[in-house]
């Protein structure tokens, strides 16, 4: 400690400041200076220190601390200066500049050793062109990162849109499972799957649990032979059969065929099946819809015992109506020969008794006799009329396209006797071709038009017309006249046989004319409806569709046109 105490404050010597005569500017200039120098010096070794531990990669980085050391040696001779101005601690002064000029030496002697390898070391133009080098290639990392980045993005958004319609299927797959499995569950059917790669159902719905008897374990360890019978209705062998319709689903046809299955407890049920191929890769399952028709086979049985009995019964009514046939041919044999031969010997005789003793009769003879005679004439166009209403109820049609304008033409011209000696105007417009038979339909215009003429005689002028209208689809053909009409009220029995709208004083007739208009028509599979009112004429629409096939019976003609 005493040595320590001299070499600080020595005694004997003078402090620094006596030089200076104390002077205090030029002390304070000197330990200024060298104050700052010393701040200066010591602030470097701090800034090479720093610098050392971050750059570590620097070579020789031992050299900045020797000059580190160095520097601060040299900031320490300043501060000795500053100290000794009023300390003279010279001897202390002395021993750190030579602490100073050792580590000077040692500094310079490794700074002489190392300038070869510092000048080894690459110029500034070879760091500049690395620099450009590693700017380059840094530019290239940053563009193949930044490529990098929009690859990463994009498949990023990629698996996101993958993940997102992946997803979106899988619910999609998990709802179609879901409704398939309902349909399943819920069809009216016993529903099957056959894995023909085993040979067994690989699943089933309730229905064919309750169609079979068998739990749907039990079923997922049979196939379709198991659960029938070892021979089909047709005498095939169950195997065999189900072999042969199988095949034709794994081709992708759809076989649809009645099958015997046979239940649990040994029932036979006649099914109806429907096999398909289902789209599963790398299996073969075919899908089995099979319907129980044993009510179907019962109803078919109980249909086919009725059609027995029905041809029966048909066989029975038809020999009943060949016969009523035949009796209507002798009735109609009988009408036309057995009752004309009286009527003409009526009209025959009473002709005679007019002509040969006629002067000799009483007035009031000759008027019954008359009477007699318009009688047999009526009573003959009647026979004439029911005959052709039996025609037209036995006869067959026969068919053929027909000009109804020439029917007409005819039909007026074979008029031109009744209507000689009277203003009559014909208006005939232009009438379609139809299917009908010619014959029968130059009787329905003449019965028309003969009953227009009628009845239309107590008219001035006369005026018939005959055309046609579209209406929904068909043509209807209508006969007009202005003619005497009739109260709608009776419409219904216009087509009636023996009906009649005006009395024998009025309008002579017999009733029969327009039920075979009626009949013709019906026949033909048309009909026929008229409009009238009293005295302001009549109108009748009829219409030809298509023509039904005749039926010889005799109802039709005992019925009359009612």
């Amino acid at each position: 400690m005493q040595f320590l105490k001299s070499l600080i404050f020595p005694g004997g010597l003078m402090p620094h400041g006596t030089c200076y005569l104390w002077t205090p500017s030029l002390i304070g200039l000197n330990v200024l200076s060298d104050s700052l120098i010393a701040l200066s010096y010591l602030s470097i070794p701090i800034t090479l220190v720093h610098f050392t531990r971050k750059r570590r990669d620097i070579p020789f980085s031992w050299m900045f601390l020797c000059f580190g050391a160095f520097i601060v040696a040299c900031g320490g001779t300043h501060l000795m200066e500053v100290w000794t101005v009023w300390f003279p601690s010279y001897w202390l002064a002395g021993a750190w500049k030579a602490v100073t000029a050792g580590i000077s030496v040692i500094t310079a002697i490794l700074l002489i050793r190392m300038v070869p390898r510092v000048l080894a070391l690459p110029g500034t133009q070879w760091l500049l062109e690395l620099n450009q080098q590693l700017i380059g290639e840094v530019e290239q990392r940053a563009q193949a990162e930044s490529s990098l980045r929009r690859v990463s993005e994009e498949l990023e958004e990629r698996v996101a849109e993958r993940t997102a319609a992946l997803l979106a299927t899988n619910q999609s797959l998990r709802e179609s499972e879901l409704r398939y499995r309902t349909l399943v569950e819920h069809a009216p059917e016993a529903i099957v799957m056959l894995d023909l790669d085993v040979g067994r159902f690989s699943d089933t719905n309730e229905n064919a649990e309750r169609l079979f008897g068998m739990s749907r374990e039990e079923l997922l360890r049979v196939g379709p032979v198991e659960v029938s019978p070892p021979f089909q209705p047709d005498g095939r062998p169950s195997a065999d059969a189900a072999r042969a319709e199988l095949e034709k689903a794994l081709r992708h046809d759809t076989p649809r065929f009645e099958w015997m299955h046979r239940s649990a407890a040994g029932k036979d049920i006649p099914c109806e099946i429907s096999l398909i191929r289902l789209p599963y890769s790398g299996r073969n399952l075919v899908r089995a819809s099979i319907v129980d028709i044993s009510g179907r086979k019962q109803a078919e049985q109980e249909i086919r015992k009725l059609n027995a009995e029905l041809e029966s019964r048909v066989k029975v009514r038809t020999a009943q109506l060949e016969a009523a046939n035949r009796d209507l041919e002798s009735f109609t044999y009988s009408v036309s020969h057995d009752l004309r031969a009286p009527l003409r010997h009526m009209d025959g005789f009473s002709r005679i008794l007019v002509e040969e003793y006629g002067e000799q009769l009483p007035p009031g003879a000759k008027q019954h006799l008359a009477r007699v005679r318009s009688a047999t004439l009526h009573m003959g166009r009647l026979v004439d009329d029911l005959l052709n209403l039996a025609r037209v109820g036995r006869g067959s049609l026969k068919i053929a396209p027909t000009d109804l304008n020439e029917l007409v033409a005819e039909t007026i011209q074979s008029l031109e006797a009744e209507a000689r000696g009277r203003a009559v105007e014909w208006r005939v417009g232009r009438l379609s071709r139809a299917q009908c038979d010619p014959g029968l339909m130059r009787q329905v215009f003449f019965n028309l038009l003969s009953n227009s003429l009628k009845f239309t005689h107590s008219r001035e002028k006369a005026v018939i017309e005959i055309g046609e209208i579209p209406a929904q689809g068909e043509t209807v053909i209508f006969v007009r006249d202005n003619g005497v009409g009739f109260d709608m009220k009776y419409a219904d029995k216009l087509f009636q046989v023996f009906q009649r709208l005006h009395t024998d004083e009025e309008f002579e007739g017999t009733g029969v004319g327009l039920a075979i208009v009626y009949r013709i028509l019906q026949k033909h599979g048309g009909a026929i409806r008229a409009e009238a009112s009293p005295r302001n004429g009549a109108t009748f629409f009829l219409t030809l569709t298509r023509p039904l096939p005749a039926v010889k019976a005799a109802s039709e003609v005992l019925g009359g046109a009612a």
